[in-house]
């Protein structure tokens, strides 16, 4: 990491900030981001609602009851704001792997953000500016927390989806309640950072996966509820000497990423939002398989031999072959980059239990080879690439290098692409019609004067 000096008041500077944050004041980019992160949220949450472990989760809520004040997304129903909450990140994680990602921390702050904004946006009647502002302030908080951490956390097996999305589902959530005191958003900061959590040895390759991010936002919003009923708690829960989430979470912090470029920076213009239904460590590779096998038009019968270089994280984490459920599926480079030879494409067909069986894929996996690119380690986190040589049986050689896939904030999805995409997802389950009026409430949100029109087309049985 770079810029790190010794530690300030952050916590108090960064509450103080996402206090501040009014929807008039933002840039049109920052606000334009903030409503394609909200569609692309809401595509991937639609399409996870009908997974089974879903469908389990769901019943789960429903035996608790509760007030019927915020709205599960996908569903006919309604359930209490943090359940809501609970269930909806569940669902944005799980469609698999379609949603946002911050590449510095291998984060994913929307399904922590979002659900929590959602949830405590309908039960305080908040307008589509104040949500897009929440959304704004969830970012915010996520992506600078993650940028502390760096990978090193995630390395040490604390996932983002679970700790650094309990601070972001706090901040968002106590700017959907309107509220606008920094002592408030200070105290919600550190009630969500004495819940935070997120081990990775619970969650690869189960479905404690998917609990990460309901966690995040369930205890987000509790944390954002009881700041707002008055709840003390220590001030500096990010710097404190003992116990501060950074000095739990990793050796050194980048102390400075914290605060640096407050109102100059918006950290939501650097989020990623993915092509591919995979985590986003995989997508240079299977970029750069694409464009071997649709150049030289390279079939599953033509290759010898695959070569696959890479991050650390890349080969190590997601290097395992032969997935044999959903989870395990979106983070397998070697089944990916094998969907990819074969299909031209990664989407959610390429990821279920038939293709995960499937002989032309096994055959595939068989054939490759990753390592290591020490070269592309230290460039990540800035940049997750990937490199591939394809060896044929005709005694041939291709090779690709991508350094930064689409989707990428240097490479970003379009508008028109970003709503292509939540049709794709959303469709099927919303239908066309209902589809469509998601959309066109996204594009007019900062003029509805509350959700009811965005959330209404939602609610399906």
């Amino acid at each position: 990491m770079t810029g790190r000096s010794d530690p300030a008041p952050t916590t108090k500077s960064l509450a103080e900030f996402v206090a501040g944050i009014r929807y008039d004041s933002l840039p049109a980019a920052v606000t334009a981001k903030a409503r394609g992160c909200v569609l692309d949220f809401l595509g991937a949450a639609v399409a996870g609602s009908r997974r089974e472990h879903c469908r389990a989760a769901v019943g789960l809520v429903s035996s608790f009851g509760g007030v019927p004040e915020a709205t599960v997304l996908g569903q006919g129903r309604s359930t209490s704001a943090p359940w809501a909450a609970y269930l909806n990140g569940v669902f944005g994680s799980s469609t698999p792997q379609q949603d946002d990602v911050w590449k510095e921390s291998l984060g994913h702050p929307g399904v922590g953000t979002l659900p929590a904004a959602f949830a405590l946006g309908e039960r305080s009647g908040a307008s589509g500016r104040r949500l897009l502002q929440a959304v704004v302030a969830g970012y915010e908080v996520a992506m600078r927390i993650g940028s502390a951490v760096g990978k090193e956390s995630l390395n040490r097996g604390w996932h983002p989806r679970g700790g650094v999305n309990y601070f972001a589902a706090a901040t968002a959530g106590t700017s959907a309640l309107g509220i606008q005191d920094p002592d408030v958003h200070l105290r919600a900061l550190s009630l969500a950072g004495n819940t935070a959590a997120g081990l990775t040895g619970a969650s690869y390759y189960y479905d404690a996966w998917y609990t990460l991010s309901g966690n995040a936002s369930l205890n987000g919003v509790l944390a954002a509820l009881h700041a707002q009923a008055g709840y003390s708690s220590g001030p500096e829960i990010l710097e404190a000497a003992h116990g501060g989430y950074l000095r739990v979470v990793v050796d050194e912090a980048d102390w400075d990423a914290l605060v640096r470029g407050l109102g100059e920076e918006w950290q939501i213009l650097r989020i990623g939002q993915k092509v591919h239904a995979s985590s986003g460590a995989t997508h240079a590779a299977i970029d750069a398989t694409l464009q071997i096998v649709q150049e030289h038009d390279i079939r599953p019968d033509d290759i010898r031999q695959v070569r696959i270089r890479g991050f650390r994280s890349m080969v190590g984490r997601t290097g395992r072959p032969f997935p044999q459920n959903l989870v395990h599926a979106g983070m397998s480079v070697p089944f990916l980059v094998a969907a990819a030879i074969r299909d031209r494409k990664v989407g959610l067909d390429q990821t279920g239990p038939e293709a995960r069986q499937d002989p032309v894929l096994r055959s595939l996996q068989e054939r490759m080879e990753l390592a290591e690119d020490p070269e592309l380690e230290d460039l990540a986190p800035r940049y997750l690439g990937a490199a591939v040589e394809i060896d044929t049986t005709d005694g041939r050689t291709a090779s690709a290098r991508v350094l930064v896939p689409k989707g990428d904030a240097e490479n970003p999805l379009s508008p028109a692409e970003l709503e292509a995409k939540f049709h794709d997802l959303a469709g099927p389950v919303l239908g066309a019609e209902q589809a469509m009026a998601v959309v066109e409430a996204v594009r007019r949100l900062d003029e509805l004067d509350d959700l009811e029109p965005l959330l209404a087309p939602l609610r399906i049985a």
